[in-house]
């Protein structure tokens, strides 16, 4: 997973601006507390290069709890970041609030099928019907890459909440519908 995130190989001549962005890479993922690259040089001129990393904990649980009208329990997630060593993320959740209750599963793989594409996945349900979130993208490879993509889809049944004021005293909620359909596509070129 580390080697991937690495901008150059063994081999390459020494360049210390692709060990910065290489480090600046690696630290994006959320399972790496410290990152260190540095070049070591050589009694022949060459340099080898040492890549230090330490892991953070990956198992997250956030639990969400409230105080209004006294106490409630209003949701669990629990995320691991760096499911089996292979930096990916598995997720499970559920969520309640005042008018909504969502649960589901995702996963993301920043090297999805050990290559350079990142891709998410959620499904769920939620009261008003189902979620579904679907991306894959090719980010920029900092500041030396040379194009990016992205595809991106949402489908997602919510309640859209307002409060209708009767004449007489007191107030209303009504909850309408509303199913949100998004798909985004794009390439960026840089020069």
């Amino acid at each position: 997973v580390i080697r991937r995130e690495l901008l150059f190989r063994e081999g390459d001549c020494f360049d210390p601006r692709l060990l910065e962005e290489s480090e600046r890479l690696l630290r994006a993922h959320e399972f790496l507390a410290q990152v260190d690259i540095f070049g070591v040089p050589q009694a022949d001129g060459g340099y080898h290069v040492v890549v230090d990393t330490q892991d953070e904990w990956s198992t997250q649980l956030d639990v969400r709890l409230a105080l209004r009208d006294g106490f409630s329990f209003d949701g669990l997630r629990i995320r691991e970041v760096n499911a089996l060593g292979t930096g990916q993320v598995v997720e499970a959740f559920w969520l309640e609030r005042e008018v909504t209750r969502d649960y589901g599963v995702a996963f993301e793989s920043p090297q999805f099928l050990k290559t350079r594409w990142d891709m998410r996945l959620a499904l769920g349900r939620t009261r008003a019907g189902s979620t579904v979130r679907q991306a894959l993208a090719y980010p920029f490879r900092g500041e030396t890459g040379r194009w990016a993509a992205l595809q991106d889809f949402v489908r997602e049944d919510r309640f859209f909440e307002y409060i209708d004021e009767p004449p007489d005293d007191g107030f209303s909620r009504v909850l309408l519908p509303v199913r949100h359909n998004a798909f985004d596509l794009g390439i960026v070129r840089r020069f």
